[in-house]
């Protein structure tokens, strides 16, 4: 069965198991639990609120309503990888 990460975040809680085999070329590749699916949620809400940050940031700069350097450097997630 191909499942996708979400699609099995989705079903841990409702049936009620806490890890899953996570298989790779029909070879048992390792266990991932529930907290695993939980860290994975949080890493991606966390990337997620960067980029938003990081674009409204842009827009603010084109539009001249903030200068790049009203931004602190701890804010400025350039070293994030942005789409």
């Amino acid at each position: 069965m191909n499942e996708t990460v979400i699609e099995i975040m989705a079903r841990m809680p409702a049936a009620k198991f806490r890890h899953v085999p996570v298989v790779e070329e029909g070879r048992l590749a390792g266990i991932a639990s529930i907290g695993d699916e939980v860290k994975w949620h949080l890493d991606e809400l966390k990337h997620e609120s960067a980029r938003r940050y990081a674009n409204t940031s842009r827009q603010l700069e084109s539009e001249r309503l903030i200068t790049p350097a009203q931004l602190s450097p701890s804010e400025n997630y350039g070293d994030i990888a942005l789409n």
